[in-house]
């Protein structure tokens, strides 16, 4: 039995239930909401008495307010003005997933994928005319703000110049005027949202704390063509300015980046962190496009001369299938005095495609030039090379053998060599001696202990000797990538090409 007090429950708990561990105060008040109630007095205050719309119950909501969210579609909107969005004030806290019985919140009936917030005002099936923002977080201190269970889609953010926000974020913008502080995103699906500029699916600038867990930024596009050039980022996710007054922490943990597209960074892109953190674990890229480089994820080492470098930490993600390369490191700016340190460990990057040739993408499944390899650390990882391996202690350059990637099964057959061959050691002692906390729960001394299926790490697999740190305690390493093998009689499906 696993003790209440053990790490491994303390993580999930945290990845399951983000907004109930929550640091914001105790919510006063609950508004209920309910599509197509016609009865009651639609004050919110049960589910009998419920507010028709989500737009009605976010005007004049007061700080210390939870939303509860039955199913149904609902627009920001009645009319056709596409710069009004679901505005979510500091101090506010929104779940959806509810069938509209549920007495509390731990109880709602998890109907995530059918409470949706939609940007399609016009009713059309193409995006012209939608929202340019489905979910906007831009007052002044857009902080402490919980949105859980829901699905945002069909946003727009249209503004030909292609630059300002309302060519940005498409799907959730956030954009305060001070640094934002614990935000906290859960159980979301970002799908079908497109942006001029960057963040087709959510653009986050400015941020001094937020957690995104188990959510999927699917189908989501970002960037335009101008005169041959390509312009925009990030068309899943667009991530920017992490707080330079403070060090700014941003967690992505369990999510999936899948079917997104743009010139840079299909899947993501990380940008001018700064002083700040940002930390990527237990997550999948896949079937991501970029035009030209990071299909799956791009981080520009630093843009910001004034910054200090801070750290990106990617651990036990899986980036694989995406065209534009999987990943890619760049430093942008000449002008910039310290460089982001990149640490990336108990990954697996295999089978990326390039879109475009030249000395520059010669590395199709982890790219970094340069400037960018002088600060960066990759180990206990699988990185395809044209290398005999890429420098790095415990890093593999042997196909991962996946389970079924016609089915895109990226789990790992039980003769996988990236099978008990990560680092389960405390980052803060591994890997340039940086302390990254993964999952913002002020443990620094610990690995990641479940995978993307939420279920434990360090599950041994019999007759497979472990390759990985601490490999020398049975039963005791991890697997490589995103998902920790648990099924070991199972040898999976096909392969597909040069995986087997």
């Amino acid at each position: 039995m696993i003790s209440t007090s053990s790490p491994l429950v303390r993580t999930a708990v945290l990845l399951s239930a983000i907004a109930v561990t929550s640091s914001l105060a105790p919510a006063q008040t609950v508004l209920r909401v309910k599509k197509g109630i016609t009865t009651g007095l639609m004050d919110g205050s049960s589910w009998a008495n419920a507010i028709p719309e989500v737009s009605t119950a976010l005007v004049g909501i007061l700080p210390n307010t939870e939303l509860w969210i039955a199913e149904g579609v609902y627009l920001p909107t009645t009319t056709l003005d596409e710069t009004i969005s679901f505005e979510i004030p500091s101090d506010v806290r929104v779940y959806g997933g509810f069938d509209g019985t549920e007495l509390l919140r731990i109880n709602r009936a998890g109907l995530f994928g059918t409470t949706i917030l939609s940007g399609n005002i016009t009713g059309n099936p193409t995006s012209t005319g939608n929202t340019d923002h489905v979910v906007a977080m831009t007052g002044a201190d857009a902080s402490r703000i919980v949105i859980d269970g829901l699905v945002i889609r069909d946003g727009f953010a249209d503004d030909t110049a292609g630059t300002g926000t309302n060519a940005r974020g498409a799907g959730i913008l956030l954009n305060s005027t001070t640094a934002a502080d614990e935000v906290r995103l859960a159980n979301l699906t970002v799908r079908n949202n497109a942006a001029f500029d960057s963040g087709g699916g959510m653009a986050g600038i400015n941020i001094d704390s937020m957690q995104i867990t188990n959510c999927t930024f699917r189908e989501n596009g970002a960037g335009r063509l101008v005169s041959g050039t390509f312009f925009g980022e990030g068309g899943g996710l667009f991530l920017e300015e992490l707080a330079t007054t403070s060090i700014g922490e941003v967690a992505i943990g369990n999510t999936r980046f899948i079917g997104n597209r743009s010139p840079s960074g299909g899947g993501l892109a990380v940008t001018r962190i700064a002083d700040g953190r940002a930390s990527i674990f237990n997550c999948l890229f896949h079937d991501n496009l970029a035009f030209e480089e990071g299909g799956g994820f791009l981080h520009i080492v630093n843009q910001d001369p004034g910054g200090a470098g801070g750290t990106f930490f990617v651990s036990h993600c899986t980036v694989t299938d995406n065209d534009g390369g999987g990943a890619s490191l760049e430093d942008l700016d000449s002008n910039a005095t310290n460089n982001t340190s990149t640490i990336i460990e108990s990954s697996i990057f295999w089978g990326n495609r390039l879109m475009r040739g030249g000395v520059t993408a010669v590395e199709r499944d982890l790219f970094g030039d340069s400037t960018a390899l002088a600060t960066t650390v990759v180990a206990y990882s699988d990185v395809r090379t044209q290398a005999p391996v890429f420098p790095g202690t415990g890093n593999l350059n042997v196909p991962p053998m996946f389970k079924n990637i016609p089915n895109d099964n990226f789990r790992l057959k039980i003769t996988s060599p990236c099978i008990d061959s990560a680092n389960d050691q405390p980052i803060e002692n591994v890997l340039l001696g940086d302390q990254a906390d993964v999952d913002l729960d002020l443990i620094t001394a610990e690995f990641v202990q479940i995978d993307l299926d939420e279920v434990p790490r360090e599950r041994d697999v019999p007759g497979v000797a472990g390759t990985g740190l601490d490999a020398a305690e049975p039963g005791k390493v991890s697997d490589m990538g995103c998902f920790e093998n648990n099924d070991p009689t199972d040898p999976g499906g096909p392969g597909g090409p040069g995986e087997n």
